[in-house]
Order: C-alpha cells, then sequence, then structure tokens
C-alpha cells in the first residue's frame, strides 16, 4: 500500500504510516483559518507599508500646517481669554448689583462654566477643522477658518 502524503506540514506518521492530526492547540489556532504561522502578522505589515506615502509626497503641507497650529493656539488663547473677560464683567456687575448672596454666586458660576465649556467645545472643533481644511485645500489662516465654518455650518 502507498504512502499518502501528509495533510499538515507538522503531523507525525505513526507507525502505520497515517498521518496523525496536529494537536488540539495547533488545529484551533494555527490552523483554523488555513495558513501557516506569522502568515496573517506578515500581510498586514505588507499591508500597513503600502499604505503609507512616500514622505515627500505630503511635505508640501507641513508649512500650512505649522501655521495653522501657530493659528489655533492664537484662537484657544483668544477664546479663553474672551470667555474669562465676559466672565469677569458679569461677577463684577453682580456685585455691583447687590447680588452677593451665596444662592446668586453659585448660580452665577454654574452658568459660566456652562457657557465657558460651550465656548472652548465649539472653538476646539472648528481649530480641528480648520486643520483638515488647511491640509486638504492648502490654504491657510483666515482662509481656513473661513472654509471650516462654513462647512461646519
Amino acid at each position: 500500500m502507498p504512502a499518502r502524503p501528509q495533510r499538515w506540514t507538522t503531523a507525525v506518521t505513526s507507525a502505520l504510516g497515517r498521518p496523525r492530526p496536529p494537536a488540539a492547540r495547533e488545529d484551533a489556532f494555527f490552523f483554523s483559518r488555513g495558513h501557516r504561522v506569522g502568515a496573517t502578522a506578515r500581510r498586514r505589515r505588507k499591508a500597513a507599508a503600502g499604505t503609507l506615502p512616500p514622505c515627500a509626497s505630503v511635505a508640501w503641507a507641513y508649512p500650512t500646517l505649522v501655521a495653522m497650529h501657530l493659528f489655533n493656539s492664537f484662537a484657544m488663547l483668544s477664546a479663553n481669554t474672551a470667555v474669562f473677560s465676559l466672565l469677569f464683567l458679569v461677577f463684577n456687575g453682580a456685585d455691583l448689583l447687590g447680588f452677593t448672596s451665596h444662592t446668586a454666586t453659585l448660580g452665577l458660576s454654574a452658568t459660566g462654566a456652562i457657557i465657558y465649556s460651550v465656548v472652548i467645545g465649539i472653538t476646539t472643533v472648528v481649530c480641528n477643522l480648520v486643520v483638515l481644511v488647511a491640509a486638504m485645500e492648502c490654504c491657510a489662516g483666515h482662509t481656513a477658518l473661513l472654509g471650516a465654518c462654513v462647512q461646519n455650518g
């Protein structure tokens, strides 16, 4: 009787000449998808390496992005300054009008925290959109901000 070819590469021929199936660990983890060990990791590395563009093809966007990050820092600083200035005026106005009770101060503080959170949240979203618009359309400064606000609104 001719020997049958082995089905698995790790199979061990038993004393009768028949291939023995791999152990349960090998069968469940290594051969369940029909490929060798490590082949998936190699395929993932090749796919990831194939999707990255060369550095020179995206280098044109770096000066624009640097300018936009500086612009975004200024925009966040301006938003913080504007909100804190308004809160300063509101608290001083409330003090001049005589709203110095604990309840009024607590209410103004809660309202100020909500307004501050909303303004900083909107500013963060717009600044992130500005970076995207600047990278996609190769524009910087107020042009990118206007494009982000028009697309956002």
